[in-house]
């Protein structure tokens, strides 16, 4: 931006500063990491400006299965090489997955989906090759049934979290991370997906 009140080295004569306020648009390659570019601006004065410009560009790479379940299998696959423990949630509702994340973390566990009356095939692969020895289910008989629980327990051990309502898992679940209570808190809508 100039103002009209710069003075250059080169002034020239017969040239008079005129305030203006022009922006100079172009496209640049920005890679994934840091990307430096160097600006230089020539002024009809002959005085050169120039200026480096550091962009840093996350890389995002996709994640993904042919459906949920596969997909939370791809994430354990990427996250983790091994698990003790495992943290299980119903695939077709999302209120006990979401407010058993901080718990995962709190383990290091990661969370695969299942169906609510059986576990599929590449969930039970999955549990294989993490090694786990313990799998945590995440809500009522209702969401994840009895047979889940009874198929799982034959090969793991087997921890539910479950309450009256939907909402106690997750007040279970955070009593489990934070002991003593916590400074701060996270409501979400538990009835409705945002």
């Amino acid at each position: 931006y100039v103002d009209g009140s710069e003075a250059f080295a080169q002034d020239q004569s017969g040239y008079d500063m005129v305030a203006f306020d022009k922006v100079v648009t172009t496209e640049v390659s920005v890679e994934p990491g840091n990307n430096v570019y160097e600006l230089k601006v020539i002024d009809v004065a002959g005085n050169t400006t120039i200026k480096e410009v550091e962009v840093y560009r996350e890389s995002v790479s996709r994640v993904s299965g042919n459906d949920r379940y596969d997909t939370s299998v791809e994430v354990s696959k990427k996250g983790w090489e091994a698990a003790e423990t495992v943290v299980l949630a119903r695939g077709d509702d999302y209120a006990d997955a979401l407010a058993g994340v901080p718990y995962a973390h709190k383990l290091n566990a990661p969370i695969l989906l299942t169906g609510s009356k059986k576990v599929y095939e590449s969930t039970l692969d999955e549990l294989k090759r993490l090694g786990a020895k313990k799998v945590v289910l995440l809500g009522v008989e209702s969401a994840i049934s009895k047979a889940v629980e009874t198929q799982l327990a034959a090969d793991f051990e087997v921890e539910r979290i479950a309450g009256k309502t939907r909402f106690d898992p997750a007040a279970k679940l955070a009593s489990h991370v934070h002991h003593d209570g916590a400074t701060e808190v996270v409501f979400i809508n538990g009835r409705q997906f945002p």
